[in-house]
């Protein structure tokens, strides 16, 4: 394993620059590696692969268990797939692979191989705890205490942060081995697994199929219901408008209504007023004017005989008015309340299709999750038994990177577990006894000193 002379930094082969303190090292020989391999940087304890041999004929594989591994071109495959988890305080993998240009060597074995460290993970717990050295004295006690504290802390955040990474792993894992599945499958490189592969894609299609169904039969739903809730709109347009028209009229012959009764009660006052006066001129003996006065009460009688008739057609006219509205009003508002009844129909509809297509869809990803570990099962099955196949070389190479990010992952979270319990336990007990006692001197010394204040 190379590392740099004057920061002790791990190298990766064929490094001229240390990326850490930057020291010109010059050219360094790959083929020197002869059992070392490729060193990935930007781990405390790096990881090692085989070295890169050259492509071999096909053939069958080798037995199992067997040390040596025939390997494929390592220039063929690129690690984006590790790249992609960093930066990251722990996998400071992409700066190196962008300015080294490194690309992994598949192994071809049973399975892809995994990556095993140079150093332990107990031997690396300690320094990734950082919790320093066993302090002496009570106050090293405290110091040590509370440094334990804040970096368990920070460790823990660190785990979920990382085991959200592997997640993300895991699952490009799973996903390079279905592609390998399918791929298999359109080469035809196992008649057994391609059924097998062609089985799980169906039944993921059939549910995006049923799925796709149930969205269509709603959306089928909501144009009936909007087009009857439009016809029902335009249904009750032309009643407003001769609601609006009739509304018109109504008060024009409303005020012709007012105005004959007001002449008709101005007629009625007359008379009123002429008879008055001429009982008062009969009782005075004043014929002449008394005849005067039965003239002029004639004639308002007449007059009042044509004011009541044409207020009794105007009040005829307002009443089939206001027939004619209260009909028209009734049928505005059963169209009105058809609509209504139909949006909320829809939003019924709306409702219930949220609730069949979120259970189709859980149902749906349910038998994805399916598919997709079937697949990668399968995936898996036709490297054991195609180690060598042309036809898999590219997913396999994308497999191979994933699990290497995985296993990354699975180091850095594994050594943390175990720094947070590296700690020196009796030190960490009394720095917080002591901590705890400081504290119960302090509230004493607050008490006397409020009752002695008192």
């Amino acid at each position: 394993m190379d590392r740099c002379p004057q920061c002790k930094r791990p190298l990766l082969a064929g490094v001229t620059k240390c990326p850490g303190c930057g020291r010109d090292l010059g050219a360094v020989d790959l083929g020197k590696k002869a059992s070392g391999g490729f060193v990935l940087e930007g781990l405390d304890a790096p990881l090692v692969a085989p070295p890169p041999k050259s492509r071999v004929a096909p053939g069958p594989p080798p037995p199992p268990g067997e040390d040596e591994a025939v390997e494929l071109d390592p220039f063929d495959h690129d690690l984006s797939a590790v790249a992609q988890y960093a930066p990251s305080p722990v996998l400071g993998l992409e700066d190196d692979l962008q300015t080294t240009g490194l690309e992994l060597a598949v192994p071809v074995r049973q399975t892809v191989p995994s990556m095993q460290p140079i150093d332990d993970v107990s031997s690396r717990a300690a320094e990734a705890a950082d919790f320093g050295p066993r302090p002496t004295g009570l106050i090293g006690a405290v110091r040590y205490a509370l440094r334990v504290r804040a970096r368990t802390s920070e460790m823990r955040g660190e785990i979920d942060r990382l085991s959200a990474l592997r997640e993300g792993a895991l699952a490009s894992e799973t996903d390079a081995l279905a592609a390998l599945a399918g791929a298999a499958r359109a080469a035809g490189l196992d008649r057994t697994a391609a059924a097998e592969a062609g089985a799980a894609e169906a039944r993921v299609a059939e549910g995006s199929q049923a799925l796709a169904a149930i969205g269509a039969e709603h959306d089928k739903k909501l144009a009936q219901l909007d087009r009857a809730r439009e016809q029902a709109t335009a249904e009750v347009s032309p009643l407003q408008a001769r609601e609006a028209d009739l509304a018109k009229t109504h008060a024009e012959k409303s005020e012709r209504l007012r105005r004959a009764e007001a002449r008709l009660h101005r007629s009625e006052i007359e008379i009123r007023s002429r008879q008055k006066l001429l009982l008062e001129r009969k009782a005075a003996g004043k014929a002449d004017e008394a005849t005067r006065f039965e003239s002029e009460i004639a004639g308002f009688e007449a007059d009042r005989a044509a004011r009541a008739a044409e207020a009794e057609a105007e009040r005829q006219t307002v009443r089939t008015l206001d027939a004619e509205l209260s009909e028209i009003r009734r049928q505005i508002a059963a169209g009105l309340g058809k609509a209504s009844l139909l949006g909320e129909e829809r939003l019924r509809e709306e409702e219930a299709f949220r609730r069949r297509q979120g259970a189709r869809a859980r149902e749906v990803d349910a038998t994805a999750r399916d598919a997709r570990a079937e697949l990668a099962e399968i995936g898996r099955r036709v490297m054991h038994a195609h180690p060598e196949a042309e036809a898999i070389f590219e997913p396999r190479g994308a497999v191979a990177a994933a699990v290497l990010a995985r296993e990354l992952l699975d180091r850095e979270i594994d050594v943390l577990r175990v720094a947070i319990q590296t700690y020196d336990a009796p030190s960490v007990k009394t720095g917080w006894m002591v901590i705890g006692g400081a504290a119960a001197l302090v509230v004493i010394a607050i008490v006397a000193l409020s009752v002695l204040g008192q």
